[in-house]
């Protein structure tokens, strides 16, 4: 049983409100048992119940009685529910004029050469875009992956202020098939993990480890890190706005995927220029495979000290659930530090001298 499934089946009050929430969040008695197994095969196998094995079917029926059995679910299948699926539903972007590409590639373009100006060196590994600065400190390195946006250049500040405070080796990954240019080429996350070990070994880098700051989508590759490059890392780590909790949950993918009447103008940018790319919406809804993506808190024990960092009124990470999520689930004995910046909107830290000067303290 994979992680998920034992979350859903030690959460039995919180298993109706998950799995209707992957339904729009319709009553949880309009959900019927071929529903279920509909749902359970999108989050398990990523298919539909028809494509799947005669043992992969056997398997979601015991899931299924596993979960459900405590549970009245009416026999059959109903039609007039709906099941967000972003792996197979049809994919919505809109069409951006020439001249918006342009602006977001002369943006990436200014960025690539204040980077060069403060002595950063572009090395390329397996397609995997990385740019890193070496210092002489002995301190472990950092490691600082990027959010969707226009790439590194929306965080240039952010990256000089870390430049300039820690004075360490400074390792920035560059994702661009998130940063609104035209890449359909999406790096699998164990290619990220191969060309970064790589990259360490090239630079004599790998006895320093690495501490990771990871910001929205960067936490996924941040997630992923964690679970299966554990060797290269240090014993602190830093999420920020992070969407790699709780991904079981249908409040993220339906805030960024599929709420398509923003109400305020955070919820309007985030739907006009960043849900609405269509190589940003490839990469979400046809690359993100959440069981790669997720991270859990138990997890969070081969690191010495996590610190995460949430924004009170963020639109698309659920800050409070997160926080009694990590709070209620850690283990005593774990070093899990979260902070909730207040009045905060998701990404608002990049405008805030004092909640950067609270991240790098935790980083130093």
């Amino acid at each position: 049983m994979i992680p998920f499934q034992e979350q859903l089946l030690n959460q039995q009050d919180e298993l109706k409100t998950i799995v209707s929430g992957w339904f729009y969040n319709v009553d949880f008695n309009e959900i019927y048992e071929d529903n279920i197994v509909e749902y359970l095969s999108f989050v398990t196998y990523t298919t539909h119940p028809k494509d799947l094995t005669k043992e992969e079917r056997q398997y979601i029926q015991h899931l299924f009685q596993l979960l459900f059995s405590k549970h009245q679910i009416k026999k059959g299948y109903n039609s007039k529910i709906k099941l967000m699926s972003p792996l197979a539903d049809p994919i919505k972007y809109a069409h951006f004029p020439f001249i918006y590409y342009t602006i977001t590639w002369l943006l990436h373009q200014l960025g690539c050469c204040y980077l060069r100006y403060l002595g950063y060196k572009h090395i390329v590994i397996n397609n995997v875009s990385f740019w890193i600065y070496k210092s002489q400190s002995k301190q472990p390195s950092i490691l600082f992956i990027h959010g969707v946006s226009t790439g590194l250049t929306a965080y240039m500040a952010f990256i000089r202020r870390l430049h300039y405070s820690t004075r360490r080796t400074l390792i920035l990954l560059d994702l661009p098939y998130v940063s609104m240019r035209h890449c359909f080429t999406i790096n699998p996350m164990a290619t990220i993990l191969k060309s970064l070990e790589e990259l360490l070994l090239k630079n004599d880098l790998i006895k320093q480890k690495l501490t990771i700051v990871g910001h929205s989508y960067g936490t996924c590759v941040q997630a992923y890190l964690i679970r299966h490059g554990r060797e290269l890392l240090s014993e602190k780590t830093i999420f920020l706005d992070p969407v790699c909790f709780l991904l079981y949950h249908a409040i993220m993918p339906y805030n960024f995927l599929y709420r398509h009447r923003p109400r305020t103008p955070n919820q309007f940018m985030i739907y006009a220029f960043c849900s609405c790319d269509l190589f940003i919406a490839n990469t979400l809804q046809r690359n993100f495979y959440w069981y790669e993506n997720i991270i859990y808190v138990k997890d969070l024990k081969a690191i010495q000290e996590s610190f995460v960092f949430l924004s009170e009124l963020d639109d698309l990470v659920p800050a409070q659930l997160v926080e009694n999520y990590l709070k209620t689930k850690k283990d005593q004995d774990q070093q899990v530090n979260v902070k909730i910046f207040s009045k905060f909107k998701h990404a608002q830290f990049l405008l805030s001298d004092k909640a950067q000067q609270e991240i790098l303290a935790a980083l130093n």
